[in-house]
């Protein structure tokens, strides 16, 4: 039976927690005696009630001890707590009468392995204590003494028990957070055991006690999640400056001791043990239990000089040669080189999202959801000035500054991103602003980036856009980009030469599963229609045609303008325009204005609707969503082939096209035609709806796009090697 103690409060209960975990997955007897330094600890194990912890109310502790309470009276509270460190092993011997031995472990500990190699080097000494092993860099600081207190066992003999009441008189007597003399807190009274006492075993398992400060005197490998340090196995690490910075970020603060955090150190040691903190966190909140993390982060200047301790700064760079090697570091290695994100499923969303309602806004957000169901997401949202492309906003350039600031702030915190999705631009100012983005990002990032060009000008690609000077670093940039995604073939050459092909994938847009109508009421809409319904759905912009439509409509012969109603609903950029609208389309008893619909009111009036009609002649018209809702709701659709709507419309199988859509002379002529065609075939427009909404299940549900999308982000992510 191994007996164990310990301290900590409730902002240390997860790390507390963490060390019985790991101790409890060893399968060696053991029980862990935890002195509640605050009486919300004590309550939480309690309730925990775990089996091998007994948990030591703080004033039962001090009960009787007068010399104890004595120092607790001029120290503080840490020094207290390290002033209670023989005190607790003494108690522990006290209270467990068949324990011959007692070991005090840092809460802070994490066990990889049994306790077993310990017991077997221990078995004819009276004392174990372990050095630090500084590393070249960190020899100064045996001045905080050559021993760790990190793990002290003492067995129940005349030498430790000598050991121990002697460590107990000086810690009450002397005990503080600073270096004075030959002391330091209860540490550096470790140095002077060999000397004075019989039966001091000074370990040498390279395994135990490994800790950033000599974590660099190793050669760490690992092999099946077994980790060794110089070919002995790893006992347990000393979390020693690990810190929790936000939601998602820790820092293990190796830096600090010049110590590269590299993947077998990551994966293998450092994660786990943040995984086990996240998940016992999130344990004890549901359990009522939700101390402050603190997340305060003393500067590593401040730190690498320890200027607490009043050592003059000069005689510290004089004696210490590795601090110069740490300056430098400071400034060539970046400030997230000792930072992990807690989580594998981290993404950045650089999205714009609804409202307005656009296509772009619409994927976004459906790719946003995938993402939240079972990842952690990140999202900088941007959005611009207005409904029509390619406007210089003053506003939206400082959103941009802003949102590349958010950038700046997740690198620097070393926020590690499985993979970036960015709706990129095809205009001018869009342009530069994804540009501007992929610098901040950084290459690292770039190369997890999924581009999705959710517009474009089919007259040009989005290479030629920037000035000649700026192209050329737009060049470097968007060739770390992962993937660039388009809507169909006749993006093909979209992004011009940024992009290799090989790295440009297609994936159609997708209907509302909501909208897809079900085959009775498809059936029953043509059965018996009564009037023909017309619907325009799409933002109200000149260039999405709507008031040409109105217009074409208006100038229908009598008898067959009455045989239809013509309903229009959609977003005003302009209150201007919105009014000169309606005020044009009067009391007419079959044309309505809805203003801009969702849910199921949008879902009502396609279900309703036999003609879908869109006009749109948008110089960065994409593959509108509306004609794919248009499909799955069972109707056919008048529209032009203008950007990618011909990779989704066929003339005669989808509907009808409006011929000339870029001739606004001819445009009113030609939707005026197609609605004279189609108004009056109700047969055939039945055929057709039957087929749509068939092909809108077929191609463009939200299932296979999702699936599209995450092969595209999911190829991002990052497997490290072990």
């Amino acid at each position: 039976m191994h007996y164990l103690c310990t301290y900590f409060d409730s902002n240390y209960m997860a790390k507390g927690l963490a060390l019985y975990q790991s101790l409890a997955r060893q399968s060696e007897p053991f029980k862990l005696w935890v002195l509640c330094l605050d009486e919300e600890c004590f309550n939480a194990l309690k309730k925990l009630g775990l089996p091998n912890i007994v948990p030591i109310p703080l004033g039962e502790f001090e009960a009787g001890d007068a010399q104890l309470l004595q120092a607790k009276a001029n120290r503080s509270k840490i020094e207290y707590f390290f002033t209670s460190t023989p005190s607790l092993m003494l108690y522990v011997l006290k209270q467990a009468p068949a324990a011959d031995r007692v070991a005090y472990l840092d809460s802070d500990l994490y066990f990889y392995a049994g306790l077993a190699p310990l017991s077997k080097a221990f078995e004819s000494h009276s004392i174990l204590i372990i050095e630090h092993r500084f590393s070249r860099y960190q020899k100064y600081s045996e001045r905080h003494g050559k021993f760790n207190v990190g793990y002290v066992c003492v067995r129940r003999d005349e030498n430790g028990m000598a050991c121990l009441k002697w460590w107990r008189e000086r810690c009450n007597d002397w005990c503080y957070d600073r270096v004075e003399h030959d002391r330091f807190a209860d540490q550096k009274y470790l140095d002077r055991w060999p000397a004075l006492f019989k039966g001091v075993l000074i370990l040498a398992h390279k395994g135990a006690n490994l800790a950033p400060w000599n974590l660099s005197n190793y050669q760490i490998a690992a092999e099946n999640d077994k980790v060794s340090v110089d070919g002995e196995p790893l006992l347990f690490f000393h979390f020693q400056g690990l810190k929790k910075l936000n939601t998602n970020t820790y820092d293990t603060s190796l830096r600090d001791y010049g110590v590269e955090l590299t993947p077998i150190i990551r994966n293998c040691i450092y994660l786990p043990y943040i995984q086990e903190l996240e998940k016992l966190t999130g344990e004890l909140a549901s359990s009522g239990f939700a101390p402050a993390i603190s997340t305060r982060y003393a500067s590593t200047l401040r730190r690498i000089l320890n200027l607490k301790t009043k050592v003059p700064i000069v005689s510290y760079l004089v004696l210490n040669p590795g601090t110069v090697w740490h300056l430098l570091k400071l400034v060539f290695k970046p400030a997230s080189s000792g930072y992990i994100s807690f989580t594998d499923n981290l993404n950045l969303c650089v999205v714009p999202l609804p409202p307005p309602i656009t296509g772009a806004s619409i994927a976004s957000k459906a790719v946003v959801d995938l993402l939240h169901s079972d990842q952690v997401v990140n999202i900088i949202e941007y959005q611009r000035g207005n409904l029509i492309s390619g406007r210089f906003s003053l506003r939206q350039t400082l959103n941009i500054i802003k949102n590349g600031l958010k950038i700046v702030r997740f690198r620097l915190q070393g926020v590690n991103f499985n993979s970036v999705y960015m709706v990129a631009s095809c205009t001018f100012w869009g342009h530069m602003r994804d540009i501007f983005l992929l610098m901040i990002l950084g290459r690292e990032l770039r190369r997890k980036t999924v581009l999705h060009l959710q517009s474009a000008n089919k007259e040009r690609d989005i290479s030629v856009i920037p000035p000649r000077f700026i192209k050329y670093f737009a060049q470097k940039m968007f060739a770390d980009i992962h993937k660039g995604i388009i809507l169909g073939k006749a993006w093909q050459n979209m992004y011009g030469d940024y992009l290799d092909k090989t790295k440009v994938v297609e994936i159609n847009n997708f209907f509302s599963p909501d909208l897809l109508i079900p085959e009775d009421k498809l059936a029953a809409k043509y059965r018996a229609p009564g009037k023909i319904s017309v619907l325009y759905l799409s933002n109200m912009m000149t260039q999405k045609g709507y008031s040409y439509l109105l217009d074409a409509f208006l100038a229908l012969p009598l008898e067959l303008r009455d045989r239809a109603e013509l309903h229009f609903a959609g977003h005003f950029d302009s209150a201007a325009e919105k009014e000169s609208f309606q005020a044009k389309i009067g009391k007419s008893g079959n044309i309505v204005y809805h203003g801009a619909v969702s849910g199921e009111a949008k879902r009502d009036l396609f279900w309703k609707t036999h003609i879908f009609c869109l006009p749109t002649f948008y110089a960065y018209e994409a593959q509108p969503i509306s004609i794919l809702e248009a499909y799955a709701a069972g109707c056919v659709v008048v529209t032009t082939e203008n950007g990618g709507i011909c990779d989704v419309f066929s003339e005669g199988m989808n509907g009808v096209s409006i011929r000339d859509f870029r001739n606004q002379e001819l445009l009113l002529q030609n939707i005026g035609a197609a609605l004279k065609q189609t108004i009056p075939d109700f047969a055939g427009c039945e055929r057709i709806a039957l087929r749509n909404r068939k092909e809108a299940v077929e191609k463009y549900s939200l299932d296979i796009f999702k699936f599209k999308i995450k092969n595209a982000l999911f190829e991002c992510y990052e497997n490290p090697a072990r």
